[in-house]
C-alpha cells in the first residue's frame, strides 16, 4: 500500500494523485493541484487476470511461475514460486511465445497513452506555459514593438537584433515593453545560460 502511494505522489508537487482513466494495461492518475499526469502500469498483467503455475525451464534453473492464460503475461519473475509448496500445481510449460506478444501489448498501450500525458504535462510545464503566451498576437505585438523601439539593435553588442530578452517575469504574462530588451541571437545565447548558472549557483 506505501508502495502504491508512492507511485500516485505528483512529481511536480508532491499532492496524491486522483485516478483520471484507464487503459488495457495502465491506470493514468492526475494531480488535482497541479493537473500533472502519471502513467502507472497496473499490478496484474492485464484487467482479467486467469493465471497457472507453469515451469520456466529457459533459464540455467527451472523457475515456477504464474502465467496468465488470457494475456501470456507473467507479472512475478523476480518471484518465483516454492517448489515445495506448488510443484503439485503446474499445468504447463512457459509460453514464450505468449509472453512477447504481453511485453509487446503492454508496451504499445505504454506509448500510445504516454504521447498525450506528455502534451498534457508540457501544456502545464512553466516552458509550455511560456511557449503558448508567445504565441498569443498581445505578446507578438509588444516583441515587434520592443525591436522597433531598440531600432532592431542588439542592446549589448549593437549588431542587429532578432530576438527579444525578458529583463524581468514579474509582469509575466501582463509584460511592459520596459520589461524587454533586445538582442542579437548569439548575446541573447549567453545571457540565458549565464542566467541559468547564476541561479544553479544560488540554488546550491
Amino acid at each position: 500500500m506505501e508502495n502504491s502511494d508512492y507511485k500516485r505522489k505528483c512529481n511536480k508537487c508532491g499532492t496524491q494523485m486522483d485516478k483520471e482513466y484507464d487503459t488495457e494495461y495502465h491506470d493514468v492518475f492526475q494531480c488535482p493541484n497541479c493537473e500533472y499526469q502519471k502513467l502507472i502500469q497496473i499490478d496484474e498483467c492485464c484487467r482479467k487476470p486467469l493465471k497457472i503455475v507453469i515451469i520456466d525451464n529457459t533459464k540455467k534453473l527451472d523457475r515456477l511461475l504464474y502465467q496468465c492464460i488470457n494475456c501470456g503475461g507473467i507479472v512475478n519473475k523476480n518471484k518465483p514460486l516454492s517448489f515445495k509448496e506448488y510443484s503439485d500445481q503446474i499445468r504447463d510449460e512457459i509460453n514464450t511465445h505468449r509472453l512477447k506478444e504481453w511485453q509487446e501489448n503492454v508496451n504499445f498501450d505504454f506509448q500510445l497513452t504516454k504521447e498525450p500525458i506528455n502534451e498534457n504535462n508540457f501544456r502545464i510545464s512553466n516552458f509550455g506555459k511560456l511557449q503558448e503566451h508567445y504565441a498569443t498576437e498581445r505578446y507578438r505585438n509588444l516583441r515587434k514593438n520592443a525591436l522597433v523601439r531598440d531600432n532592431y539593435k542588439c542592446q549589448i553588442c549593437s549588431r542587429q537584433a532578432e530576438e527579444v530578452h525578458h529583463l524581468t517575469y514579474e509582469n509575466f504574462p501582463n509584460e511592459k515593453l520596459e520589461d524587454l530588451q533586445s538582442l542579437c541571437s548569439k548575446c541573447h545565447n549567453e545571457i540565458t545560460w549565464k542566467n541559468r548558472f547564476q541561479k544553479i549557483n544560488k540554488n546550491n
